[in-house]
């Protein structure tokens, strides 16, 4: 199976790649990328905002320390604020599971000496070995 990272490094070979293969639905490629864009523009704002909860949480730590317990309050309010706004999970699992199954659905790409063709004469033969036997007249 092709790995999202690859398809995205090499989008106009893999589909190039596809089109030799005969793959009719070389759009699945495209919905994949911008499936994968999604996942990690939500990945990392996430892991921003987990950035900043940690932060603020050390800091939190030192007022209570320091006898600030007014102004540590308000910044817990703040991070409660914070922490709703965090994407829900669910929508990050559920376009991993979108990418995944349109992953299974691209093959996997043929070797850059497959040649472009339909039928067994579009084949080039690159080597044989041995002995080619004859088929008796009128055997099928």
């Amino acid at each position: 199976m092709l790995q999202v990272n690859f398809i995205r490094q090499h989008v106009e070979f893999v589909k190039e790649r596809l089109a030799v293969k005969h793959f009719s639905q070389i759009s699945l490629v495209d919905e994949l990328l911008a499936l994968d864009e999604r996942r990690r523009k939500l990945q990392f704002d996430n892991d921003e905002k987990q950035s900043r909860l940690n932060t603020a949480s050390k800091e939190i730590g030192n007022l209570m320390r320091e006898g600030k317990k007014e102004a540590a309050e308000l910044m817990k309010t703040e991070l409660a604020s914070l922490k709703a706004s965090m994407e829900d999970l669910a929508e990050q699992n559920a376009l991993e599971s979108s990418i995944q199954n349109i992953l299974v659905q691209i093959p996997n790409l043929p070797s850059i000496m497959v040649p472009v063709g339909r039928t067994p004469e579009d084949n080039v033969v690159v080597r044989t070995g041995g002995e080619i036997p004859v088929l008796p007249a009128g055997s099928k």
